[in-house]
């Protein structure tokens, strides 16, 4: 879901004044004009840490799952409300990555936890 999210709108700059819209997605951020490895620390590196460290067998996995986890869904909340340039607006992209990236923390927590909610409602 945060690969496809890349690729929606991330941010919007308005100049009603003079007519324009324009929209810049997560991919762009990266990889295109104004792309930087700040944007690349920011929005993919968490991603690929995770995917990596979920498929790894170290005594510590599940605590640098939920680390990781933990730091993708603080960096996405510092770009959501963090400081704007004027007359732009936070996208649809960048608000459903934060929901995902929260979501991924719970599930890391309550596998460190050692909770399991699906095993629990299947059997009762």
């Amino acid at each position: 879901m945060l690969f496809i999210f890349l690729f929606l709108p991330f941010l919007s700059v308005n100049m009603r004044a003079f007519g324009i819209a324009q929209r810049t997605s997560g991919f762009s951020m990266i990889f295109g004009d104004a792309g930087s490895f700040g944007g690349f620390l920011n929005l993919l590196l968490p991603i690929l840490a995770v995917a990596g460290l979920s498929f790894t067998k170290f005594a510590y996995t599940k605590m640098l799952v939920l680390g990781v986890a933990f730091m993708g869904a603080y960096m996405n909340l510092a770009l959501l409300l963090g400081p704007r340039i004027p007359m732009t607006s936070v996208g649809v992209g960048m608000v459903l990555s934060f929901i995902i990236w929260v979501t991924i923390t719970a599930a890391a927590f309550m596998e460190y936890r050692g909770i399991n909610l699906l095993n629990d409602l299947v059997k009762k």
